[in-house]
C-alpha cells in the first residue's frame, strides 16, 4: 500500500473514531429535567418546581412546595437537599432535579427521588426529613 492511501486510511479512522466519540450518548449537553407530577392528599397538593429563586433559594431543583389545592395558596416550601456549585462551571450543568414525588407506603411520608437516585423522605407537614432511605 502507498504511503499515501495508508495516510488516507488512517484519516478515515481519525474521522470514524471521532463521530463515534460525537455520537448522541456523548452528548455534553444537559437533557430537560422531566416533569414530576404533583401528589394530591387530603387537600394538599406537593410539588417540586424546578426553578428555586421564585422562593427565595439559590439553587434549582431540590425542594419540594406545598399548596392547598383549591386554591393553590402556599403551605410551605422546603429545600430537601443542597447543591453547592462550582464556580468554574456552568450553574444550569450542576443542578440535581427531583425526579418522583410519591407517598410512603403507609401514607404518612412525602417520597423524594432526585436524578442521581438519592431517595429522601419528608413530613407531610414539611417537617421530620430523612434521607438515604
Amino acid at each position: 500500500m502507498s504511503p499515501s492511501l495508508r495516510a488516507l486510511g488512517m484519516q478515515a479512522l481519525l474521522a470514524a473514531a471521532v463521530v463515534a466519540h460525537a455520537a448522541p450518548g456523548a452528548d455534553k449537553k444537559r437533557r430537560e429535567p422531566v416533569d414530576v407530577p404533583p401528589v394530591v392528599v387530603d387537600g394538599v397538593r406537593y410539588e417540586a418546581p424546578r426553578l428555586g429563586t421564585p422562593f427565595g433559594f439559590d439553587q434549582d431543583g431540590g425542594f419540594v412546595t406545598a399548596r392547598r389545592a383549591d386554591s393553590g395558596a402556599l403551605v410551605w416550601t422546603r429545600r430537601v437537599y443542597e447543591m453547592p456549585h462550582d464556580p468554574s462551571m456552568e450553574d444550569d450543568k450542576q443542578d440535581v432535579f427531583i425526579k418522583q414525588l410519591a407517598l410512603t407506603a403507609d401514607g404518612q411520608r412525602l417520597l423524594v427521588v432526585n436524578e442521581r437516585g438519592q431517595r429522601f423522605e419528608i413530613g407531610l407537614d414539611g417537617g421530620g426529613l430523612r434521607t438515604g432511605r
